[in-house]
């Protein structure tokens, strides 16, 4: 009986334990960046009245590393309208009719409103008011709501921090033995 072993070159033990290390490493950095933009997340919506709740994921695979932060909660569908627009302005580019849940009701609103944020990513824009006069109708064919563009904005400005997380953690990695 023919015996069989790998063979296991000190070289190449060492370069797999060292990839390990690094890969050990990148998770642990790939986790720090999830906890800042998640932190990035729940500070935009920190003003709202129906906030929706954030979950943070990390997904290591062989060749791929992904933070994700999606939201949660009863709220959480507010999110993408917001951060990624309805109507003419979201993925859809089309006015949506907004109709009473009544058949033969009316709506009624005021015409204007300040919303607490607002486009390019300014979580802190206006207090949430509504202004103007009263309207009654039957429909109303709105335009949308233009994104807010949150996500976009918060990758830009963490760019920098996470080029930094990231070379801190193949150096500690080069480090360590």
């Amino acid at each position: 009986m023919p015996f069989k072993r790998k063979a296991r070159a000190p070289a190449r033990v060492a370069i797999l334990r060292q990839a390990n290390l690094a890969r050990a490493e990148l998770a642990n950095a790939m986790n720090e960046f999830g906890q800042l933009l998640l932190a990035k997340h729940e500070e935009a919506v920190s003003r709202w009245s129906e906030q929706p709740r954030f979950v943070m994921t990390t997904t290591i695979a062989p060749k791929l590393m992904i933070v994700e932060v999606t939201p949660t909660g009863p709220f959480a569908v507010r999110w993408p309208w917001i951060d990624k627009g309805t109507g003419t302005h979201g993925p859809k580019k089309a006015p949506y009719i907004i109709q009473p849940k009544q058949p033969g009701g009316r709506l009624v609103f005021q015409t204007g409103y300040s919303a607490k944020t607002s486009p390019i990513a300014n979580s802190n824009a206006g207090d949430g008011s509504r202004s103007g006069p009263w309207v009654s109708t039957q429909l109303v064919i709105h335009p949308g709501i233009p994104p807010r563009n949150f996500t976009k904005k918060f990758i830009e400005d963490l760019m920098p921090e996470f080029r930094r997380i990231m070379n801190n953690a193949f150096r500690r990695a080069l480090r360590r033995r």
